[in-house]
């Protein structure tokens, strides 16, 4: 199984931590939970806009409940379906991310878009960029052999966790 490193996010990573749990069930599906930090202004009417479309599912869309010193998360967590994760895309915020699965094949690939030049040169330049941006973690129908970037395997599962830096490098 592979996959190519997640970059869409590179504008989240740099404001925090973005993390998503999944599975991608033996039928095709996916389920996702998604904890992020939502835009400026944001709703939960317009965060469910966003995530969802015909083909993409928003189960359940909550503030992160988490308190670090006397402090409120400023997250969200958004638990998402998709029949087809080729139809992830149609969703608004997934607009730049294309899924292909073959699980016959057992094979996933999922692509985001890059980072400019100029995003890249922005990320070099950001003493905070060794920060951990993104958590991706899926279980998968069948044992994974390898993943690209490099990540942890345990068994079905594989975890890639990047910082805002190896996102910009990555291009």
């Amino acid at each position: 199984r592979g996959a190519v490193a997640p970059v869409l996010l590179l504008a989240l990573a740099l404001a925090g931590c973005v993390e998503i749990d999944g599975e991608l069930a033996a039928t095709g599906s996916l389920f996702f939970r998604y904890t992020y930090d939502p835009p400026p202004h944001a709703t939960f009417k317009s965060e469910r806009a966003r995530l969802s479309s015909p083909f993409v599912r928003v189960e359940r869309l909550e503030r992160d409940p988490t308190i670090v010193d006397g402090v409120a998360s400023e997250f969200a967590i958004a638990t998402i379906v998709v029949d087809d994760p080729a139809k992830l895309s149609s969703a608004p915020a997934f607009a730049g991310i294309q899924v292909a699965a073959d699980v016959t094949k057992g094979e996933l690939r999922v692509a985001f878009p890059g980072v400019p030049p100029e995003g890249q040169e922005r990320v070099r330049n950001n003493p905070e960029a060794d920060r951990r941006a993104l958590r991706l973690s899926l279980v998968l129908p069948g044992p994974v052999t390898r993943a690209s970037p490099e990540a942890t395997i345990d068994g079905r599962r594989v975890t890639w966790v990047l910082s805002t830096r190896q996102f910009a490098a990555l291009g």
